[in-house]
């Protein structure tokens, strides 16, 4: 991932080469156009998620370390201590999942994949995962955003479900596409945020 730090430099983290799956990470700095190592992740990961947190640190939360196998560890990164830190990891491990800042300034992580598509989504808040106990349709590629009144839009490219095709997300053709609103969200129990078909 690629993450925008609030002093201009771009944090570059993890990933896959081809050949391995990397902890490595590295800074752009745009002001010199030059990139400058730093220390690695405390865990190999892609297809992972990155956050920039209201205190300036960075969180990578889930992902893959051999392709195959999602996990559920997370860390952070101080740009204050140039340092990666394991903190308390995911209630699921997931890989292919999004994450969101949220207007409270909690991570909405939702989604992706594990042995399977997933339907679920947890809050991240205070170096924890909370389980937010919203159960969303099984997904693929999910993408979030919020509007200006701070509802989450939650939209995904295709839909697991019961029709033909290859691969973890079986029916995608079939089932389509779409999107949902979760309505008032902005609190510390998402569950009870309603959801509608948009």
């Amino acid at each position: 991932t690629a993450t925008l730090l609030n002093n201009g430099k771009v944090l570059i983290a993890g990933g896959y080469d081809g050949s391995v799956y990397l902890s490595q990470a590295e800074l752009f700095d745009p002001s010199t156009n030059t990139f400058s190592t730093t220390p690695s992740m405390t865990s190999k990961r892609s297809r992972f998620v990155s956050a920039l947190l209201n205190n300036g640190k960075v969180l990578f939360a889930g992902g893959t370390p051999d392709g195959t196998n999602a996990i559920s560890t997370a860390e952070l990164y101080d740009l204050a201590t140039n340092t990666f830190t394991a903190t308390s990891g995911m209630t699921s491990p997931r890989f292919y999942h999004s994450a969101t800042i949220l207007g409270n300034g909690k991570v909405l992580v939702a989604g992706g994949q594990s042995s399977a598509g997933l339907s679920t989504a947890e809050i991240y808040s205070l170096d924890q995962m909370i389980n937010a106990g919203v159960d969303l349709a099984d997904q693929k590629n999910p993408q979030v955003a919020t509007d200006s009144a701070g509802n989450i839009i939650y939209g995904w490219q295709g839909r697991r479900g019961s029709g033909q095709g290859g691969g973890g997300f079986s029916g995608d053709s079939d089932r389509g596409g779409g999107s949902w609103k979760i309505f008032g969200m902005k609190t510390d129990n998402p569950a009870s945020g309603s959801l509608t078909n948009q």
